[in-house]
């Protein structure tokens, strides 16, 4: 394998791979191939370098008619959406929140008086920190965001009397 080959490889990725995802298989490659070198199984590891992001591949964003249909049908379809999913999404169109923001509030982040939703915490890994960009952010709420929380916390008094509640372990 020459490093021409590698470097032609990889940057035929990024016609199919987002940028991120050919860049952890060029870091992948390269420690194999280093290990390779090192254990006697290569003798030496091809020059080959990191493409660069061309921006061929753009991202493409929900358009809120697609996004209103994708929660109605949600909303429309109970028996295979719970509406506690039906909460989230609605919960992270209007704030803009990542899940593990969400996953990771509490009644005390939400202020119905000031009309603030305070983001402190994310859980990633099934474990708390800080949020992914490393702020604390306060978030305005608006009507149609305290409806989808009042939702939520009636569901939640709701959960308390079923054995889901218990099955998954739950404290005050």
């Amino acid at each position: 394998i020459t490093g021409r080959f590698i470097d032609q490889f990889l940057v035929g990725m990024l016609s199919k791979y987002s940028a991120g995802y050919v860049g952890t298989c060029y870091t992948l490659l390269k420690s194999v191939l280093g290990w390779a070198e090192r254990n006697g199984f290569i003798e030496e590891t091809p020059k080959f370098k990191k493409p660069k992001d061309t921006g061929k591949t753009k991202k493409r964003f929900l358009k809120m008619e697609e996004i209103r249909r994708m929660i109605s049908y949600a909303s429309d379809n109970p028996n295979e959406y719970e509406r506690e999913f039906v909460n989230m999404l609605q919960f992270a169109v209007l704030t803009g929140c990542r899940i593990g923001e969400i996953r990771a509030l509490r009644l005390d982040d939400i202020n119905l008086e000031t009309m603030k939703i305070t983001i402190s915490r994310r859980i990633y890994k099934e474990k708390f920190g800080s949020p992914k960009n490393g702020k604390i952010q306060s978030i305005p709420l608006h009507k149609e965001l305290v409806e989808v929380i009042r939702n939520q916390l009636m569901l939640n008094e709701d959960i308390k009397k079923t054995s889901k509640y218990q099955k998954h372990n739950h404290q005050e």
